[in-house]
């Protein structure tokens, strides 16, 4: 996205919310403890200490602000996505939200009457295709409808 709108968006980032103290204890793991270069031992820790949560919730929030048609314009957009049975299967709220966009990528690529080549930018995917295709429709009936313009 950053090659995709450079020269157009003045800054464009992408934050997730944790508890406090999370960013740390993970840089412990990963790095001080060298998990990242271990992570079936990182894995069997993470089973064996932590619970299984399935009733989470994903909240997406996304602010835009600038200039559009010459006049200042700001656009603001909140939704939660729940767990739920997809697919006859029960998903967390992160596991969806997190396989959801790369399912329809790839479905809809493995489905396009001309099969592209090289690199494809998840930008450059309609989001009408995306809404409507059987991964996207997590979005659709969870209530994140953006209009694209």
């Amino acid at each position: 996205m950053i090659d995709t709108y450079a020269g157009k968006v003045k800054n464009i980032n992408y934050k997730t919310i944790r508890y406090p103290g999370h960013c740390e204890k993970m840089k412990f793991l990963m790095q001080d403890m060298k998990l990242g270069e271990d992570l079936e031992t990182m894995v069997k820790i993470m089973e064996r200490a932590l619970p299984r949560i399935n009733q989470d919730v994903v909240l997406i929030y996304v602010s835009v602000d600038g200039v559009r048609k010459g006049l200042k314009a700001e656009r603001h957009f909140a939704q939660k996505y729940p767990s739920k049975v997809m697919f006859g299967k029960y998903f967390s709220a992160l596991q969806l939200t997190t396989a959801i966009s790369l399912c329809v990528s790839i479905d809809l690529l493995l489905n396009a009457k001309e099969q592209p080549r090289g690199f494809i930018n998840q930008e450059s995917i309609c989001l009408k295709d995306f809404y409507n295709n059987r991964f996207g429709q997590y979005y659709k009936k969870s209530g994140l409808l953006i209009q694209a313009d």
